[in-house]
């Protein structure tokens, strides 16, 4: 009987932890195969967060379309950056970057030092570009030529809001430095070497402060904050513990040592850009568009006919990937005194990926309208809708996109509409135009 019993004993006990053995069994294959992903693309020189594409446009009638094909990462190089690399060949480009030194900046970023030594910082971003596009894609960030340092030479950031991490490149004396932020997020003061790495999650949020000198990272502040209410306590009001250098402070002390490392109110606004016109900027000084010329119209037609017809003219609807030529065309249709009507511009959407609008300029490789640049500042608030419902009910499909100036704000904005805007908003005849864009 005791052996039954101590036996019956163990399995019940045994019971309690099978949930917790199953979630450890189930986390360790996830890490197994995980692991065993990673190397594959390692290997195999695969994007690890994605599959490139290449988006082709095409011409039936003279309108255009946009259809994507999966292209290998070294056709992708090969289509953006070229091969004017001034010291190796896009095959060896790997080569550049294979002795690297490591260093633990605090809090829970690093910084690499690359040991080949580069004859310029363009030709050191041009090539990091190039390498990093092997693994993976240009959509995840968004890019800024920044100076946080008071030098000439500006500083590359891959701008990301979460995951993965922004990554800033600074270069001194012929060598290239790669700075890693957690979670993304920072900011920067101008020329003042300073820079916040600012961010967290679950309760968890900390503001590490860097300064960039002779090209390296050091850390001055390191300050930290949780929140530890214990949430089974209704009443409980919120409470956060804060800590600097691992001390525990009062909230006053956090915020008034904070500032005299970093004043937040100080910092440069982002300018974010595409990777298209940082590899533009980077090697040639100007944007795409420098030197492109724009025309309005006004006419009643559809966004397909207004296509059209700037193909017609030897040009396309207007694409503006930056936000210098937003400021073109914002002055021009000033300039013309034409803000009351409503303008077709080169963007919509279709093909493999129905919720997410395109420029259709030939030869973009970032065309997608998704990034910071249209998120923060260029749509109309709660645009793209993608639908509409008319006064009669009735549900629309909305595929293309205006460019309209809002009287209140007195700012230009991207607003997404059907191919035809007149066939359901009669009211809009005599007010709708187009905009064609010309290259060189």
């Amino acid at each position: 009987m005791n052996s039954d019993k101590g036996d019956y004993d163990f399995l019940e006990k045994l019971k309690k932890y099978i949930p917790f053995i199953c979630v450890a069994v189930a986390l360790f294959a996830l890490a197994i195969g995980t692991t065993v992903f990673l190397i594959k693309n390692l290997l195999t020189k695969k994007s690890f967060f994605g599959t490139v594409h290449s988006f082709e446009v095409s011409k039936e009638d003279g309108v255009e379309s946009i259809s994507a094909e999966e292209i290998s990462p070294d056709e992708a190089i090969e289509n953006i950056i070229g091969k004017d690399i001034e010291t190796e060949t896009a095959e060896n480009i790997d080569k550049l970057f294979e002795k690297r030194t490591d260093y633990y900046r605090g809090g829970f970023n690093y910084e690499t030092l690359y040991e080949h030594e580069f004859n310029s910082w363009q030709e050191a971003y041009l090539a990091y570009i190039e390498h990093r596009m092997k693994y993976s894609m240009v959509s995840e960030y968004d890019y800024m030529l920044i100076y946080v340092d008071d030098n000439d030479i500006p500083e590359l950031a891959f701008v990301s809001y979460g995951m993965p991490p922004s990554v800033i490149l600074s270069y001194n004396d012929g060598k290239l430095t790669e700075f890693n932020t957690e979670r993304g997020g920072f900011s920067y003061i101008e020329k003042s070497g300073l820079l916040c790495n600012s961010d967290g999650i679950s309760g968890a949020f900390y503001d590490y402060v860097y300064i960039l000198k002779d090209g390296k990272w050091e850390f001055i502040f390191d300050g930290e904050q949780y929140d530890i209410c214990d949430y089974s306590e209704t009443d409980n009001p919120e409470e956060i513990e804060y800590l600097i250098d691992n001390e525990e402070v009062d909230e006053q002390t956090y915020d008034s040592k904070f500032k005299e490392v970093y004043d937040y109110n100080k910092r440069t606004d982002f300018k974010e850009q595409s990777i298209d016109e940082i590899i533009s900027y980077i090697k040639t000084n100007k944007m795409i568009s420098a030197d492109h010329k724009y025309e309005l119209f006004i006419e009643d037609c559809t966004w397909e006919e207004a296509a059209k017809k700037c193909d017609e003219k030897g040009g396309y609807l207007a694409s503006m990937t930056c936000d210098e030529e937003f400021e073109v065309v914002d002055e021009l249709i000033r300039t013309e005194g034409k803000q009351n009507y409503c303008f077709y511009i080169g963007a919509k959407r279709g093909g493999e990926k129905p919720y997410g609008y395109w420029w259709i300029e030939p030869g973009l490789v970032q065309r997608g309208l998704d990034y910071s640049i249209y998120e923060n500042r260029h749509w109309l608030d709660g645009e793209p809708s993608y639908k509409s419902e008319l006064d009669d009910g009735r549900e629309i499909e909305e595929d293309h996109v205006e460019y309209i100036h809002i009287k209140s704000k007195d700012k230009f904005y991207m607003n997404d509409i059907p191919n035809d805007v007149i066939a359901y908003y009669p009211s809009f005849r005599g007010r709708m135009g187009y905009i064609c864009e010309y290259s060189n």
